[in-house]
């Protein structure tokens, strides 16, 4: 497998979008690399790894439904720390 947090953006949602890739598989190789590299890079105040698979694995779901809401359905995002996340 490639390294899927090289992906562009485009690329992601085709993948997403035709099936080749879920939501969680996305999710899960972009964690690995958080991981891998957050010591040198130090980019996350806080990351809740679990609700980030836990909503991976809802996108995941919705798409098998028939429930596509968007073309970035199923894209993980992070949020500034400056921006006011309730419960977070």
């Amino acid at each position: 497998m490639d390294d899927l947090y090289s992906l562009s953006l485009v690329e992601a949602v085709r993948r997403l979008s035709s099936g080749e890739m879920t939501s969680e598989a996305y999710a899960r190789g972009l964690l690995a690399r958080i991981e891998q590299i957050e010591d040198r890079v130090q980019a996350w105040q806080w990351l809740d790894k679990e609700r980030a698979l836990q909503s991976a694995r809802e996108a995941d779901r919705r798409v098998l439904a028939g429930r596509t809401p968007g073309a970035l359905h199923g894209v993980p995002v992070g949020i500034k720390d400056i921006i006011d996340v309730a419960g977070q």
